[in-house]
């Protein structure tokens, strides 16, 4: 049975954050066992959005000021959206930095964010691919003499970025001996694949939130004195409540099968990466890069 990812992208590639473009560039990506768990995932968001969002569903830029600026709001969210520690639901972010990236020269700046931009599904990928091999390993499929599968889901986008993503993606899977399926792109008036339309805009939600989080984090990091604000009692990051709860579903999180820890999902990559250190107090500690 294949792995299913669903993703979304947010933010700008293509303006400058000098000029006005978003801080931020974030890839957010849910993995789920089956579309059985997709339905549970869907409409366990649409049962809680009224209480939570404070409207039925839609997605980040359509959500007002009253639950985007409130921390308390977007913590209750999260917690009922992603209240189980079991395996059905694996969260994962690129986090690019666009503000770190760029110079005084508004062409090249451009230039060196796609650039950084286009790593992201393959950084993302390299992380699920070998977890999968290890699933697959640990739950005997292989007995079955079927390759590990991978079913991938995103958002419509503009025929430059399906032709390098799929490309890049399929020659990794290739390498890796990975069956993949896709990548299929949604039309929001796709209502064959209504569940997974809806969860694109619930993962839309979901790198809304992750970016407002690490925006106020860095426009506000020096009111904090803490070194790890994840593990700090006294953080005064308003935010740091939001965080910490995305954290626990995309960063150390131990996944087991029959009793046995199999794995250590670490899926917060943030870009570039040699500036991750100078926010791991917020960040917490990537042992992809830091073993």
């Amino acid at each position: 049975m294949p792995l299913i990812v669903v993703s979304d992208e947010s933010g700008d590639i293509g303006v400058s954050y000098k000029k006005g473009g978003t801080k931020n560039y974030i890839i957010t990506i849910i993995c789920f066992q089956n579309h059985d768990d997709i339905n549970r995932f869907v409409d366990n968001a649409r049962r809680i959005s009224k209480q939570c969002l404070g409207t039925p569903l839609r997605k980040w830029v359509d959500l007002k000021g009253d639950f985007k600026n409130n921390p308390s709001k977007i913590k209750m969210f999260i917690e009922k959206l992603l209240n189980s520690d079991d395996f059905p639901i694996l969260l994962g972010f690129y986090l690019l930095n666009k503000k770190e990236l760029e110079s005084s020269d508004k062409n090249a700046d451009k230039l060196i964010i796609k650039i950084y931009a286009d790593q992201g599904y393959e950084l993302c990928f390299k992380r699920i691919f070998p977890f999968l091999k290890r699933y697959h390993f640990i739950t005997k499929q292989y007995k079955n003499g079927i390759l590990p599968s991978i079913e991938w889901y995103v958002d419509i986008n503009d025929k430059e970025f399906i032709s390098n993503n799929r490309k890049n993606i399929k020659r990794l899977a290739s390498k890796e001996n990975i069956n993949l399926h896709g990548p299929y792109f949604l039309q929001k008036t796709d209502h064959t694949k209504k569940e997974l339309v809806t969860a694109i805009k619930i993962i839309d939600i979901l790198g809304g939130i992750a970016s407002r989080a690490f925006n106020y984090y860095t426009e506000n990091c020096h009111i904090c004195s803490e070194r790890d604000c994840n593990n700090a009692k006294s953080c005064t990051n308003k935010y740091m409540p939001v965080w910490k709860d995305i954290l626990k579903y995309s960063m150390d999180r131990e996944l087991r099968y029959k009793s046995i820890t199999f794995w250590e999902w670490q899926s917060i990559i943030y870009s570039p990466v040699i500036n991750r250190s100078d926010h791991s107090r917020f960040l917490s500690r990537d042992k992809f890069i830091d073993d």
